[in-house]
């Protein structure tokens, strides 16, 4: 009988051990909530260019997707997740940092993609800019902008990507 029982425990700490180690490297940390979801288009080379990746000539805009997740105890940051079309999707840890040259008590959250690193200065709860890695602003053009804007409902992305995967013409 202590036998079995040991065996059950045995069992039951390897598959607990399993499990965990099957969660994916993309996934919040348990005890992790969303705290604020942003979207926005931006250039897509200078953008590129920030994050080191690769982009085709013809790239001129990315839609990008972001949320951030805090620990639902003590609301320090602790996971993000970043996709959209024409960039790769990332997912890793954030910071929040004060201070930029142009402002010495601005709000950086501070993204690390391992490889690389993005800053987004917070304008306001609604929106965020984007920094170069000197943490200066990025300028837009005449139609893209460095700047994220809070989703507040889900809407167009997850839309968007589902009318467009049933073939709907825009």
């Amino acid at each position: 009988m202590k036998n079995i029982l040991l065996l059950i425990i045995f069992v039951t700490g390897m598959s607990a051990a399993n499990a965990q180690s099957l969660v994916p490297k993309d996934t919040p940390p348990p005890g992790s909530v969303m705290l604020a979801w942003y979207e926005g288009r931006t250039p897509c080379r200078e953008l590129a260019a920030e994050l080191k990746l690769g982009f085709r000539e013809e790239c001129a805009k990315r839609k990008l997707s972001l949320i951030f997740y805090v620990d639902s105890t003590s609301r320090k940051p602790t996971f993000f997740r970043m996709g959209g079309v024409g960039v790769r999707s990332g997912t890793g840890k954030w910071s929040i940092e004060k201070g930029m040259p142009s402002d010495s008590l601005a709000i950086v959250y501070r993204l690390d993609f391992g490889e690389a690193e993005l800053y987004l200065m917070k304008g306001f709860e609604q929106v965020l800019f984007v920094l170069d890695n000197k943490k200066n602003f990025l300028v837009g053009n005449e139609k893209y902008s460095y700047t994220l804007n809070r989703v507040t409902e889900q809407r167009s992305w997850d839309k968007w990507r589902e009318l467009v995967h049933r073939g709907a013409s825009f």
